[in-house]
């Protein structure tokens, strides 16, 4: 039963205990009945919503030999909370008279909210004070004190000085014991494992240990080959131990401690307790260390595999690697991976948050937040650092699938050979497993398919008469050179970089504008691919021109083959009469049909330049038209697809379609076999 001095000075607030009094400069008390006074413990929990000084503090009465705290003749002992030091200290009054038996640390209710746990033992004539500033059970020895002034009791009171308004109503109490000694009988618990060095361990407990059993290295062993560590230091708080081994940690690798034998100060001993721990060092991510391995863009209808799409990541480096570190994008989306650490040689499943527990019994799987969702027909996916800087890209397509049944969908397209990361298209395949795909573990198309031939020069795209775009059939190194260029006639390069993420582009800038009706050509040296194979001698060089607008009569059908040999195919060659360099990218084949043009047929989307007095030949089948005129200049052979031509009597038109859709005729030729 709590007696108030007056009912008006306290309350019950959310099942605390709370001051209510509102008189400036005054002091309250509430008391209890309680006779323990010898071999007793004394705890409770408290907060105080002020920063307390000389005016505004709490004293709570352990023991007191009458219920009128106030009273000029009281006595017993209590704790001091605040104070001007602002401290938690023990006191014993002896006829109104306090005297200081434990001085607590200076500062520790130095706050606008202090919440605290204090705890009392007298065992015998040995006082101990301990408090947990957090207002938990992880106490802090204030201090120690012999003294047997009473050894009775007749009340247990909280006593509270407040000074002005804003100390009203903001004592709050709860969790209050007065009885006997609570006796430890638990083994201490280990409350943190932390990697504080490549080599140690520190290692927290909830309460005192002893130094011979804390300090006994056979107490601790490592897996992983570790063992016992090479020393084992108690510090000064008497629940830390610093761990020192003789072997440095492995980075990225997942090591177990077992405890046993780790002692209390009341004799109990831990048997036995495992705890895992990490040593991890980030280290930064070099490009094609970590690589996309295999890409699930569609996945109906099924085959093995569940409904829902994936990328593979693989890690071909020497390093651990935080997935947490990178993104990957599809161009539309960026997705953050989850925090996972990847060891080398191992494979990670990485998909939607949602279909995450659908891969985890293929492998280990990351969720990414904001997944792109894989165009079935392809795109390009780049894997980057959370910096922005390249690790990984691939610009896959459905050729890639190299099957024409598993294009349609429940298969994954799987990378061959992962040291070969210069390969791209060819090095990716269909899966073979009959899942439909290999997430977690090796690809079923694992093969050794080094690249072990340079680069080739595809083509070179004037994007505007002072720019230059070089195209190549393979990711180059990202390291270039201006010396590695020369144009002749001669073109000074001014700068130069990389035009696309895939690293076969680069764009040229000159320092004045290219003249036209001269042929350029680019010669190149020391350029490498991704794998360190130089370029190809045969394929160092292009020549290029600055194109002009072709117009009516540039460009004749100079020779048609409409009625071939069997085995062979139709041919149209074409001859530029002009003193004109003209870019045939997008021009057109088609029939006549009256005044109508019919059967379209693209020649070319890719930049093709005629040059002057220059004849192109085109058809369905190169090869096939070569065999049979074997005095033909081959590099003057293009393949493409061209309109009807019947094998009696037609019409072939050459044309192009201006940017407001008119068809302008170059030339148009009909023809029919002569009777």
């Amino acid at each position: 039963m709590w007696t108030p001095d007056a009912g008006a000075n306290w309350t019950i607030d959310n099942a605390r205990l709370r001051s209510n009094s509102s008189t400036t400069n005054s002091s309250f008390f509430i008391t209890t009945p309680s006779t323990k006074a010898l071999n007793a413990q004394w705890e409770f929990w408290m907060n105080l919503q002020f920063n307390t000084s000389s005016t505004n503090y709490v004293d709570v009465y352990l023991t007191s030999d009458q219920s009128n705290l106030l009273s000029a003749t009281n006595s017993g002992y209590f704790v001091r909370i605040g104070g001007t030091p602002d401290e938690v200290s023990l006191y014993k009054m002896i006829s109104g008279t306090p005297t200081l038996l434990i001085n607590g640390v200076d500062g520790i209710t130095n706050s606008t909210n202090n919440t605290l746990r204090i705890k009392v033992i007298r065992e015998g004539d040995l006082w101990t004070l301990e408090r947990d500033a957090l207002g938990g059970t992880n106490y802090f020895l204030e201090g120690s004190v012999i003294d047997n002034s009473f050894n009775s009791n007749n009340f247990f009171g909280i006593r509270i000085q407040q000074s002005t308004a804003d100390f009203f109503n903001r004592h709050f109490f709860d969790t209050i014991y007065a009885g006997e000694i609570i006796l430890d009988t638990e083994a201490p618990i280990l409350q943190q494992l932390q990697v504080t060095a490549i080599n140690q361990l520190t290692l927290t407990f909830n309460e005192k240990v002893t130094a011979v059993s804390a300090q006994n290295t056979l107490h601790y062993t490592a897996s992983n080959g570790f063992g016992n560590p090479a020393s084992a230091q108690l510090q000064a708080d008497e629940k830390t131990v610093l761990l020192t081994y003789s072997q440095n940690f492995i980075n990225g690798v997942t090591n177990q401690l077992t405890l046993s034998g780790v002692s209390d100060l009341f004799g109990n001993s831990i048997t036995s307790f495992l705890q895992s721990f990490l040593f991890f060092q980030p280290l930064p991510i070099q490009y094609k260390e970590i690589i996309i391995m295999e890409i699930f863009a569609d996945p109906l209808p099924q085959v093995g595999l569940p409904n829902a799409e994936f990328i593979e990541l693989f890690n071909r480096g020497n390093n651990p690697v935080n997935l947490a570190e990178l993104k990957l994008s599809d161009g539309s989306s960026i997705s953050a991976l989850a925090y996972n650490i990847l060891l080398p040689g191992e494979y990670r499943i990485i998909t939607a948050t949602g279909n995450v527990s659908s891969f985890t019994s293929f492998g280990q799987t990351v969720a990414a937040s904001n997944f792109p969702t894989l165009n079935n027909t392809g795109e390009a996916l780049t894997l980057k650092t959370n910096t922005g800087q390249l690790v990984d890209s691939v610009n896959y397509n459905t050729d890639w699938y190299r099957d024409d049944d598993k294009l349609e969908g429940g298969w994954t397209l799987e990378m061959i050979d992962p040291n070969n990361i210069c390969g791209e298209e060819n090095n990716w395949s269909s899966s073979e497993n009959p899942a439909g795909g290999t997430p977690g573990k090796i690809n079923s198309v694992n093969a050794n398919k080094p690249d072990l031939t340079g680069p080739r020069l595809l083509s070179a795209a004037i994007i505007n008469p002072s720019e230059i775009v070089l195209t190549f059939d393979e990711t180059l190194e990202k390291s270039l050179s201006v010396n590695s260029f020369s144009i002749s006639p001669t073109a000074l390069i001014t700068s130069l970089s990389f035009a696309s993420i895939s690293l076969r582009e680069i764009k040229l800038k000159l320092n004045e504008s290219l003249a036209e009706r001269q042929l350029y050509t680019i010669t190149i040296s020391n350029l490498f691919d991704c794998a360190g194979n130089a370029i190809q001698e045969n394929y160092n060089h292009f020549t290029f021109a600055l194109p002009e607008v072709g117009e009516m009569g540039d460009l004749v059908i100079n020779e048609i083959l409409f009625n071939p040999y069997p085995g062979s195919v139709d041919f149209v060659e074409i001859f530029n009469v002009s003193g004109k360099f003209i870019n045939l990218k997008n021009w057109l084949f088609a029939n006549q049909d009256g005044n109508s043009i019919i059967n379209k047929k693209v020649i070319t989307t890719y930049d093709l330049i005629i040059a002057p007095k220059t004849y192109l030949v085109f058809t369905s089948n190169t090869k096939a038209v070569i065999g049979l005129y074997p005095g033909s200049i081959e590099t003057n052979f293009f393949q493409t697809t061209l309109p009807s031509m019947n094998d009696d009597e037609g019409s072939i038109v050459l044309l192009q379609e201006s940017q407001e859709g008119l068809m302008l005729f170059l030339t148009v030729t009909n023809f029919i076999i002569p009777c």
